[in-house]
């Protein structure tokens, strides 16, 4: 079966491990607690939409060839080689958007620890330009839009949020209603990393 093929129906369990849905579990969390590919297993067990997932559910867990096979269809594309704009504060953690980039940069006294290409605000929703400061929050929704079991949300501004992003996978392209898309793995990373306060800067390189 060709690696772009993604099979319509749950598949065999052949040797893999399963796994019983707990409350409160969403697919992103699952593959957390498993150390595994949420959107992969989303695959193997033919589920469509990944809102409605139910306890008591049991799921196959992907195996190597699974994520060998399936993985490459949601890795995100290479982050592109340009220069980093560097630390706006140089003190202390923050992070640095570019909007011409589709580039976030996560910073700690002023050396560069992480970057990730991300989808920010389409020209009718740009995201907003500015130091603005992260607040903890969840659920994400708006006009003509209602997401559930969007993960590691952290609000910079108003509604305006870094998170992860589980329905395209359009990375490097402007996206969004104005938030910053994030792979989940990404989000999380971003999210463990800064605490309430962390500065924001979001620029044009």
């Amino acid at each position: 079966q060709p690696a772009t093929e993604v099979p319509r129906e749950p598949i065999a369990a052949g040797d893999r491990d399963v796994y019983v849905v707990q409350a409160g579990d969403s697919l992103s969390i699952i593959g957390v607690k498993l150390a595994t590919d949420w959107e992969v297993m989303a695959v193997i067990n033919g589920i469509v939409d990944t809102n409605n997932l139910h306890a008591g559910v049991t799921l196959l867990v992907p195996n190597s060839d699974d994520l060998i096979e399936y993985g490459s269809r949601f890795a995100p594309a290479r982050p592109p080689d340009v220069p980093d704009p560097g630390a706006r504060v140089g003190v202390g953690r923050e992070f640095v958007v570019v909007l011409n980039t589709q580039m976030a940069y996560a910073y700690e006294d002023g050396v560069l620890k992480k970057a990730a290409l991300v989808s920010t605000g389409l020209p009718a929703t740009p995201t907003v330009q500015g130091d603005f400061r992260k607040v903890r929050r969840q659920r994400m929704s708006g006009p003509g839009y209602s997401l559930d079991n969007v993960e590691w949300v952290m609000y910079f501004y108003q509604g305006y949020a870094f998170h992860g992003t589980w329905w395209h996978t359009n990375f490097g392209q402007p996206q969004s209603k104005g938030c910053v898309n994030m792979t989940n793995a990404d989000a999380k990373w971003f999210y463990d990393f800064a605490s309430l306060g962390t500065p924001v800067h979001v620029q044009y390189y």
